[in-house]
């Protein structure tokens, strides 16, 4: 399967594609480019997708593309969503590295220096990821995944057995991928709405493998009423939950479907979702005594990781994290 990343007739050109998907915010867009263009290793083109918006986002994004032309936008005439939106941006990128950036991420400045030269010196990994971070205010906020020590390269079976023995969700803020491991797996679906990059990512991960850095390079903006605050949830996710198991059931042969449900994934960790699954012959197959524990725990775990105090929590995931390494 790496062979055929590295062979692919139709392969886009080396470098790297930045995927930027906005509706109505206009007041993160400028900061959002300046950052990108002031990486270490600035990015070939950022693809910005515009999603109908009726503030001030087409007159900055006017002064974006006059001022650089690495800065190209994509405008949408009528409402799509985010997922239609980038896949549009993905669609046109003409690179083979590509980072989809919500509009208010904060990036560390070498962020795609450090993503590009993991992905060329493992040239079979169909992703990069990183420790997750959030900025709260002020405040940066970083935790760690302790998934190595340093740079590594998880291939298939060990991201599959990393992710069954040590619980862990690659944050979609830190990834870029590679354009060819994300058009196999069929992008961000358009039909998975919110599940679509939860998907994306680990289909890539258990068929390709990923390239991690121990660090924090992304930082989620957490605020009320911003972007990457805004998501959508509740009704309806049993729907999605099905959809996404259908899109396993029919992908050709089983081996998908089989490390999936080997990792234990399961979109919401709940035992609502487990009640679904049990009441569903089509997808009751999907559920094992190992699944079932996964959601105990972590619903366990809900209930009281607001009271445990993050350094406790940095603690007791290094020390689990060391015993369950591949």
């Amino acid at each position: 399967m790496g062979a055929d990343l590295a062979a692919a007739a139709d392969a886009p050109r080396r470098g790297v594609s930045v995927v930027i998907p906005n509706h109505n915010h206009a007041r993160y867009l400028e900061r959002c480019v300046a950052q990108h263009l002031a990486q270490t290793r600035p990015p070939d083109e950022i693809v910005i997708v515009d999603d109908a918006s009726t503030d001030e986002s087409l007159d900055i994004l006017g002064r974006l593309t006059s001022s650089d032309p690495a800065v190209r936008v994509l405008r949408r005439a009528e409402r799509g969503g985010p997922n239609r939106a980038i896949g549009e941006g993905v669609a046109a990128c003409r690179y083979d590295l590509i980072r989809v950036s919500s509009v208010d991420d904060l990036i560390e400045p070498s962020l795609l220096e450090r993503s590009e030269a993991e992905l060329r010196r493992h040239p079979t990994a169909g992703l990069f990821f990183c420790d997750p971070g959030e900025a709260i205010g002020g405040t940066r906020r970083r935790y760690r995944l302790a998934l190595a020590e340093s740079p590594a390269y998880l291939a298939p079976a060990g991201a599959m057995r990393l992710l069954r023995r040590n619980f862990f969700v690659p944050s979609s803020t830190a990834l870029v991928f590679r354009a060819e491991a994300l058009r196999q797996v069929g992008g961000f679906r358009q039909p998975l709405e919110w599940h679509a990059d939860w998907f994306a990512k680990h289909a890539i991960l258990l068929r390709f493998g990923g390239c991690y850095v121990p660090e924090n390079l992304v930082f989620a903006w957490r605020e009320a009423g911003d972007y990457s605050s805004t998501r959508v949830g509740g009704p309806g996710e049993q729907a999605l939950l099905f959809r996404w198991l259908d899109v396993l059931a029919d992908e050709p042969g089983a081996d998908l479907m089989d490390r999936f449900r080997a990792a234990l994934l399961l979109s919401e960790y709940s035992f609502r979702a487990l009640y679904w699954l049990a009441r569903d012959p089509r997808h009751r197959r999907y559920l094992s005594a190992a699944l079932v524990r996964r959601v105990v725990v972590q619903s366990v775990w809900t209930l009281v990781r607001p009271v445990v105090p993050l350094r406790w929590r940095g603690f007791v995931r290094r020390r689990r994290a060391r015993r369950h390494r591949p």
